[in-house]
């Protein structure tokens, strides 16, 4: 009888040991990155995915429009990029349901902003095929899913592209990009309680322009700060050397002070830039980004587009022969190559830190877009390489990034 106890025991404690290791695996998957239904293909849509585009979340909807791809010719044998206009919406609750075709916006537009404001979604600047443009837009989405509204905002004071955005409830920050066509450092803000009052500027960031940087809005020990990370500046009549940004900079609004701090680094203390990653406020001290370019092998592309400008210039046509192959070669490689940032990171501006919370190949990339519902953060399409875009959607619940 003592041994059939025995017995008994032993598999009766395997079978929680068993079950206790399902339970912790089960926990540990519910919080991975997972897969969210992709827009399909529709009519002059194809289903290859975008970068660049507006998003946002609204009356339970999630929406996505715009950006922007290479359909057809691959951009290393010289294609065309391609820009959209059209808009799609989803019910947040409906989490198996298709994307719906909701309308257009008024152009084809990539490379803006996008905010989600308790008065809709905000959609700023951009650029397309001819130029860029300082519109202002606000979206309405009904919970149904169908564009309720649409109003004009004022506009930007300056035509910008490939700048950050974030809010403050209401009130609206953008910094950096190109702004008339120029890499720049300036900060405006809109209150959108007050739209007769207009844009104002804020102080310029230090350092380095930022083109394609991330921005968020916290609180540091009860002040209101602005945090802007990553960005690049290449070569231009300002700027004789590219230069990619690998600290970030903190805006005391009540202050008026800018600091620079340090960004984010790997495990193997290599750093992690953040140029063309996403960014968003988990709550008043907590930001998470995911994404963004490799800073060393970005440089050296920016460098080559230096000496190809330079080459032109100087119709030294030997010489850009020989960097268009280079070129060509670079933008031939795999994925794997161009080590796109796989971490998804947190850092917590109160105490200056940051923490890798996850490593996920599914984010490494860059031009995506990242918005949150109450409980789940989604992250869509962009590139996985130059030129090559995903139709991917990924989601995770914001229980799983903890501090």
């Amino acid at each position: 009888m003592n041994r059939i106890i025995r017995i008994l025991s032993a598999l009766t404690g395997a079978f929680i040991l068993t079950a206790c290791g399902d339970t912790e695996k089960a926990d540990a998957d519910s919080c991975l990155w997972k897969p969210f239904p992709a827009i399909s293909a529709q009519e002059d849509y194809p289903s290859i995915g975008v970068s660049a585009m507006y998003a946002g979340v609204n009356n339970g909807c999630l929406f996505m429009a715009g950006g922007a791809n290479f359909p057809n010719v691959p951009v290393a044998d010289g294609g065309k990029k391609a820009y959209y206009k059209q808009i799609f919406t989803k019910r947040v609750s409906a989490e198996d349901s298709k994307w719906v075709y909701a309308g257009d916006l008024p152009v084809t537009a990539a490379y803006g902003a996008s905010i989600s404001t308790p008065s809709g979604i905000v959609c700023l600047g951009g650029n397309n095929e001819s130029g860029a443009f300082n519109s202002v837009l606000r979206y309405v989405i009904s919970e149904t899913g169908l564009l309720q509204k649409c109003d004009s905002l004022p506009q930007l004071p300056c035509k910008m592209d490939n700048f950050a955005a974030a809010n403050n409830g209401n009130v609206i920050y953008v910094a950096g990009g190109n702004i008339d066509g120029v890499p720049g450092n300036r900060v405006f803000c809109l209150d959108l309680d007050r739209l007769a009052t207009g844009w104002s500027e804020l102080s310029a960031f230090p350092g380095l322009p930022r083109v394609q940087p991330v921005l968020t809005f916290q609180q540091a020990k009860g002040r209101n700060v602005l945090v802007i990370a990553g960005g690049f500046c290449g070569y231009t009549d300002r700027n004789e050397n590219p230069e990619v940004a690998s600290d970030i900079a903190v805006f005391d609004l009540e202050n008026n002070t800018w600091n620079i701090r340090r960004g984010p680094v790997s495990p193997s203390q290599n750093t992690i830039a953040l140029g063309g990653a996403c960014a968003i406020a988990l709550n008043d001290s907590l930001s998470l980004y995911t994404g963004g370019v490799n800073d060393s092998i970005f440089l050296s592309a920016l460098n080559r587009e230096k000496e190809m400008k330079i080459a032109r210039a100087n119709e030294s046509v030997e010489v850009l022969d020989s960097l268009m192959r280079v070129q060509r070669d670079y933008l031939l490689e795999p994925i794997s190559y161009y080590q796109f940032n796989p971490y998804t990171l947190v850092y917590n501006v109160a105490s200056d830190s940051w923490r890798i919370a996850k490593k996920d190949m599914a984010t490494a990339r860059a031009g995506a877009m990242m918005v949150a519902s109450d409980e789940i953060i989604y992250l869509f399409n962009g590139e996985v390489k130059p030129g090559e875009r995903t139709a991917d959607n990924q989601m995770i619940s914001k229980t799983c990034i903890r501090d």
